[in-house]
């Protein structure tokens, strides 16, 4: 009788559903990292992001993907032959002895080489090593920016969350700008001493030629050699190494945040699946949250008593997927913006 005069007055009455259909809503929940609450930072109380954390995300995204694109296309770094072979190369083309190198400049290079060769083996061995090399220093970074994006704003099942976290570490695995970059700065401490002993260690007799040249000022000092190559970093490598820090940033904050998210909601899946509403959310885990903190702040949380739906007399939805039969009719703490995850539950 009571839930008949109930029903004609309006008010919402929750379905009555088994523990495998609530275990199965709990994994249907869509929900993005930004609008996680955070129960394990502080024991008894929620915090979220703050207002401004989606700023820093975007603005680190976009910083880290400039810097990228500019320092592909710049000139990452060039050589110079110096001694008699530049002189050389001077007199038949004109500053044909200074030569600059980017990303594209090396792809273009290496497949000259295969055109030359003009073997079917030269043509699929060299241009499968430059897409190796385009899509482990360009596309996948990209790749990998375009997912922390995906996985820090747009809101999804746990499951898919769990893919996408994987998704991410396959990227990371076959990011290898780094490597290009560490390629290079070996190469400029290294190479011009390489280079004197190919020509320079049996040019000794002409020391006393290379004198004379310079102190009647037909060469230069640098050029009294027979062969020396003179490398330099360029803009495109300071380009890239920024870029690079951006993108470690990039990762450190949202992968982070994103696999705390990831062991809440598994922890509160556990939790609810076994109608323990207290078991693993409420523990304390703040060395999770190391570097992070400043990305976090309190939420002020309210009491409200909400029915399996998660929803409160008046059918207003507090963002609570499923709450377990036993907590129907009780207190459940929330935070006071409604379109927030909640994932602590205290009852009276």
């Amino acid at each position: 009788m009571v839930r008949e005069a109930e029903k004609r007055e309006g008010i919402k009455q929750p379905a009555i559903q088994s523990d495998d259909q609530r275990e199965a809503r709990v994994e249907e929940l869509n929900s993005s990292v930004k609008d996680h609450l955070f129960a394990s930072y502080a024991s008894g109380e929620l915090h979220t992001l703050v207002a401004y954390s989606d700023k820093v995300v975007g603005f680190v995204a976009v910083l880290a993907f400039t810097f990228f694109v500019c320092g592909t296309i710049i000139a990452s770094f060039q050589f110079k032959i110096l001694g008699l072979l530049g002189v050389a190369v001077d007199i038949g083309s004109e500053g044909g002895s200074l030569t600059d190198y980017s990303l594209f400049s090396i792809v273009g290079l290496i497949s000259d080489q295969a055109k030359y060769i003009g073997e079917v083996s030269s043509y699929v061995g060299l241009y499968s090593l430059c897409a190796l090399f385009l899509i482990t220093t360009l596309v996948v970074p990209v790749i990998q920016m375009m997912e922390m994006l995906y996985i820090w704003f747009v809101p999804m099942k746990l499951k898919t969350l769990e893919r996408h976290l994987v998704a991410f570490e396959i990227c990371q695995a076959w990011q290898y700008c780094e490597v290009y970059l560490i390629s290079i700065l070996a190469a400029s401490l290294q190479l011009g001493e390489v280079s004197t002993f190919f020509v320079n260690d049996f040019c000794g007799s002409l020391d006393y030629l290379f004198a004379f040249a310079v102190n009647y000022g037909l060469l230069e000092l640098e050029d009294s050699q027979c062969f020396y190559v003179d490398p330099a970093l360029k803009d495109g490598f300071y380009l890239l190494l920024i870029a690079c820090i951006f993108l470690w940033l990039f990762s450190f904050i949202v992968m982070k945040i994103a696999n705390i998210v990831f062991e809440e909601r598994r922890d509160l899946l556990i939790a609810k699946s076994g109608n323990d509403c207290n078991a693993n959310v409420t523990d304390t885990f703040t060395e999770r949250f190391f570097g992070l903190g400043w990305l976090l702040e309190r939420c002020e949380a309210m009491d409200v008593n909400v029915d399996e739906d998660g929803e409160d007399a008046m059918g207003v939805s507090f963002g609570y997927p499923v709450v377990p039969q036993s907590m129907v009719g009780k207190d459940i703490q929330v935070c006071a913006e409604p379109s927030k995850d909640v994932v602590s539950v205290t009852s009276d």
